[in-house]
Order: structure tokens, then C-alpha cells, then sequence
């Protein structure tokens, strides 16, 4: 079993309707597959970073599908390891958007809105996919940080 970790940008920005569909038909492949992980869309930065979990190859083939996905660019492989255990016990999808509303679908994560702490994602002993998410989490939180000063001090 491995777990993987990606990077990509959106090609446009997603839509809420967008957003839906691509969580429910994920959530459906990836059960089938036992495929377990986070995926998480920022729409400020139109970025999405994701930790797949399951059987090596399924993951590999869901990953080189993603590649080729016209929806996604510039994606990167952040790292690809061998597990043990699963740090998610399905597969879900967390968003930051723009106006900080969460959308009341099956599957969403509150993984976003949940407050980080500076440097806990390397505090922590957890697996490598879980570390990249709760760094992604703390970026996007001191982006919004810095974004509100700026506009205070205008």
C-alpha cells in the first residue's frame, strides 16, 4: 500500500456545480477502487493538492489519469511512499473558498477551515500526505492573514 501526494493548478477556475460533480464521481471510483485520501481546492490560488491512499498500482493509475486530466496543470508529484497504516478512513474533499462558506454535500472536509498552528504539520508525528496537507492548510491561512493587513493598512 502507498500513499501519494500531488500538486496541481485548476486550468480555470472551478464553479460550485464544477466542484460537486468532481467530488461525487471521485468519491464513487475511489470507493470502488478502496481508495482512501484528501483532496483539497483553494479557490483563491485555483490550486488543488491531494493524498491518494490504496493499492500501488490503482493509485499510480489514478495519478497518471490526473496527469492527463485537461482540468488540472502544472501537476507535480510532491512524494510517493510506502504505508502501513491509512491516515483517512474514506476519500473526501475540503475547500477553501473565496467567501469561506462549506457546501452542505456528502463528502466535504472541514479540513480547511480548521484553524493551523505555525509549523504544527512538522510538530506532529503523522505520515508524509498529512504533513504536505496541514502545510498547504497553514500557507493558505497566512496568505488570507497577510491579504487582510494589507487591506487594513490601506
Amino acid at each position: 500500500m502507498i500513499e501519494l501526494v500531488y500538486i496541481s493548478e485548476a486550468s480555470h477556475p472551478f464553479s460550485l456545480d464544477e466542484l460537486q460533480d468532481l467530488l461525487t464521481r471521485a468519491r464513487l471510483k475511489n470507493a470502488s477502487l478502496d481508495i482512501t485520501g484528501l483532496l483539497l481546492y483553494s479557490e483563491e490560488s485555483q490550486r488543488f493538492i491531494q493524498v491518494l491512499e490504496g493499492d500501488e498500482y490503482e493509485v499510480n493509475r489514478i495519478y497518471d489519469a490526473i496527469v492527463d486530466d485537461p482540468r488540472h496543470t502544472n501537476v507535480r508529484l510532491l512524494g510517493s511512499n510506502k504505508i502501513t497504516r491509512r491516515d483517512f478512513s474514506d476519500w473526501r474533499m475540503g475547500f477553501s473558498l473565496i467567501d469561506d462558506s462549506l457546501p452542505d454535500w456528502p463528502g466535504v472536509s472541514d479540513f480547511l477551515a480548521q484553524s493551523a498552528k505555525p509549523g504544527q504539520y512538522l510538530s506532529e508525528p503523522h505520515q508524509f500526505g498529512r504533513q504536505m496537507l496541514m502545510f498547504f492548510r497553514e500557507r493558505l491561512q497566512q496568505n488570507r492573514d497577510e491579504n487582510d493587513a494589507s487591506h487594513i493598512n490601506r
